[in-house]
């Protein structure tokens, strides 16, 4: 997977899937690039076939060079391309550096098939290593995705959380309101029980000065009654010596008449 890229291998095949837009044309998958492991493979098989030409052209170099019939056999082996195999003749004194010939030419044959045989084991294990990375990048795709889905999740959790808190916080705020009032209705309460009960001594008060004054208005009337009779009682002595008064004053004339003519006899 390379950006909006996917790339699927298996053994010598490989699909790539790009993405289509709205307004895009249908693009051909473009050719994998190389990459740095696959560019060290190749640099590694060109220094094996550089030094195995080498060593084949030092081994060359070190034997003497037959005579003109080496020729012969240096076309047979020009001519013989399916086995590298060189005609040798059991006398020819030549044979020797032909063998060790033949067997350096085996060796790069060998380093030949070998690095060919690397080659699509290496391009093997970088298609097995795009699939891993793509799987990789995929999981990490949806690791991403599910940390993203955690990290939502958690927050908004959080939020509810930090919102019951506040509520709760809100709540217990007024839960102390209602308390403190509470206490301050309790202490107005007793208070007005405290006013009450001096009320109703007040009132007992009220109530025993109340039976006193009634008390003393009845003594006052029986005062006033018995003033009245004595008054009356009073006015009439008055009047019963006022009129015995009177008459004695009328009856004095009478009197001294008939003294006055008891005399005169």
């Amino acid at each position: 997977m390379n950006g909006d890229k996917v790339r699927f291998c298996r053994d010598n095949q490989s699909v790539s899937l790009h993405p289509h837009g709205l307004n895009s044309s249908a693009v051909a998958p473009a050719a994998p690039k190389m990459s740095r492991l696959v560019l060290a493979s190749l640099v590694f098989m060109v220094m094996i076939i550089a030094t195995s030409l080498m060593a084949l052209f030092v081994v060359v170099l070190q034997k003497p060079r037959p005579a003109p019939e080496a020729y012969a056999y240096s076309r047979g082996f020009l001519g013989d391309n399916s086995t590298w195999q060189l005609p040798v003749e059991p006398n020819n004194p030549y044979r020797f550096g032909v063998a060790e010939l033949q067997e350096t030419l085996q060796m790069f044959k060998d380093h030949v098939e070998n690095s060919s045989t690397w080659t699509m084991e290496i391009q093997m294990l970088m298609c097995r290593v795009d699939n891993v990375s793509s799987q990789i990048q995929m999981l990490g795709g949806h690791l991403k995705n599910a940390s993203a889905d955690i990290q939502m999740v958690l927050n908004d959790q959080l939020e509810n959380a930090s919102r019951e808190i506040q509520i709760l916080k809100q709540g217990m705020k007024d839960a102390e309101a209602l308390n403190s009032k509470t206490r301050m209705l309790e202490s107005k309460l007793q208070e007005a029980n405290v006013e009450v009960e001096r009320l109703k001594g007040e009132l007992a008060s009220t109530k025993a000065l109340t039976a006193k004054v009634q008390e003393q208005q009845r003594s006052l009337e029986t005062l006033r009654a018995a003033f009245a009779s004595q008054e009356q009682l009073q006015k009439s002595q008055s009047i019963s010596d006022g009129v015995h008064t009177v008459l004695q004053l009328l009856d004095w004339p009478q009197r001294q008449g008939h003294g006055g003519l008891l005399a005169l006899d």
